[in-house]
């Protein structure tokens, strides 16, 4: 897919359309967590990133990834189910810090459900705001900066997308010329 023609969009609205994109090609769990993963490689490159041994995301048709950095737990879902919402608060009581990262349409009601059941006690935010966020602030807000951390982010993906998939259709045509 080709999505980075118009320089002038917001990041969150490229991965928004990222995500669309791979939600008619029924693949949005799978691109939602390679986008993370490749982001956290790119954020902390010293880091180990870790995924757990129930849900790794080592394969595309794995479901229930999480993915560990330091103390923190990333779950990156497109649909909760009870199996997760269990698995959070699994996390909390070993004394991770939880982060659930779920698309956009999906934010109100998981805030809501995590709100009534954990409340105060996990991050819930968006993909699409979790990605644009860290790249502007990593960017210090400059345009060019945030352009090349866009850059980055695709690159790593289709890397790591590439090494798990033979589905092209996952991987974003990117210009050589945004390093």
């Amino acid at each position: 897919m080709n999505l980075l023609s118009n320089t002038d969009k917001k990041s969150s609205q490229l991965i928004h359309e990222i995500l669309e994109h791979a939600r008619r090609l029924r693949r949005e769990d799978f691109v939602a967590r390679a986008l993370i993963s490749a982001h956290l490689s790119v954020q902390y490159p010293r880091l180990e990133t870790q995924t757990s041994s129930a849900g790794t995301a080592s394969t595309e048709s794995d479901d229930r990834a999480e993915l560990f950095v330091n103390d923190t737990v990333f779950h990156v879902t497109t649909a909760p189910s009870p199996y997760l919402y269990e698995k959070w608060a699994e996390n909390l009581q070993n004394g991770y810090r939880v982060f659930i990262l779920v698309p956009e349409r999906l934010l109100t009601d998981v805030r809501q459900y995590v709100a009534s059941v954990l409340p105060g006690k996990v991050t819930v935010t968006s993909v699409e705001t979790f990605l644009s966020q860290s790249i502007e602030y990593s960017a210090a807000f400059s345009k060019d900066e945030i352009i090349r951390g866009v850059w980055r982010l695709l690159n790593m993906y289709n890397q790591q997308v590439a090494a798990l998939t033979r589905d092209t259709a996952l991987l974003i045509e990117l210009p050589h010329n945004r390093q």
